[in-house]
């Protein structure tokens, strides 16, 4: 009987969420996504992409948001993977959204999870024009996207930018470094199912969780830094996430395509 011996798999194996922004960072100037923004075509590096995880990090734990429950909405980009990863490493929930979901019930999904802040892409930005005044359990409402809303004047509307840059400070007055977690079977994770053999159901997931998922696809496809994948999934599915994360250990490119 012939026996074919397994293609050796070389990747560094994460721990926690915090470990996984070493690993990006040890990837340095390579190109981790590539995506638009409008017409505009813009790629991060993974150093770029580390810093930002760690930067809005700091920046939830500047607001007060450390371990508070944040629900992330929109369009696929690389500042939605990084809030959901940045929730987590800074002891929060993350609560990933579909986006085609009408807003009475996303707004119905954010008070049960008691959701304390959403961040969200350019598509949801006049949907949740009278959400900011009425919802009863989200106090900060942080917009990923560039343009000016007509309801900015709400302290309760934060742009995402500038959340990162209160991180950097934050992080530069010696008020924030990430710390590896002390229980990695805490929830860190609410998400809300589809609802296809009934009513949608939350599902709670643990930080060990999302990474053994993420080791353990990197342990079962020969995947080499030199692939590039093309993201073409809803980025709030639990197997899209799984493989991005799961690629972005590896190293290799990812190709946003959300249309």
């Amino acid at each position: 009987m012939l026996v074919r011996k397994k293609t050796p798999r070389i990747y560094t194996p994460a721990k926690d969420v915090k470990d996984l922004t070493h690993i990006f960072k040890a990837h340095g100037a390579k190109v981790a996504f590539r995506y638009y923004r409008g017409k505009q075509l813009l790629s991060m590096s993974y150093a770029e992409f580390s810093d930002l995880i760690v930067s809005l990090a700091a920046g939830f734990d500047a607001m007060g948001l450390s371990g508070k429950r944040i629900a992330v909405i929109g369009e696929s980009c690389p500042q939605w993977i990084a809030t959901y990863l940045a929730t987590i490493a800074a002891g929060g929930v993350a609560i990933p959204m579909d986006k085609e979901v009408a807003v009475p019930e996303l707004e119905g999904f954010m008070s049960f999870a008691e959701a304390d802040a959403v961040v969200y892409t350019s598509c949801m930005n006049e949907k949740f024009k009278e959400t900011v005044e009425t919802h009863p359990t989200v106090k900060y409402f942080i917009h990923v996207s560039t343009e000016k809303l007509s309801y900015l004047h709400s302290e309760k509307v934060k742009e995402f930018d500038d959340i990162v840059a209160l991180g950097q400070k934050h992080i530069h007055d010696d008020h924030f470094a990430l710390k590896t977690p002390k229980d990695l079977r805490r929830m860190a994770v609410m998400l809300f199912t589809s609802g296809t053999t009934g009513s949608s159901k939350c599902v709670m997931l643990c930080e060990q969780n999302v990474i053994s998922a993420a080791n353990a696809a990197c342990s079962s496809v020969d995947f080499c830094k030199e692939d590039t994948i093309v993201s073409v999934l809803p980025i709030h599915h639990t197997y899209e996430l799984c493989i991005d994360i799961a690629a972005l250990i590896y190293g290799m490119e990812i190709c946003i395509n959300d249309s």
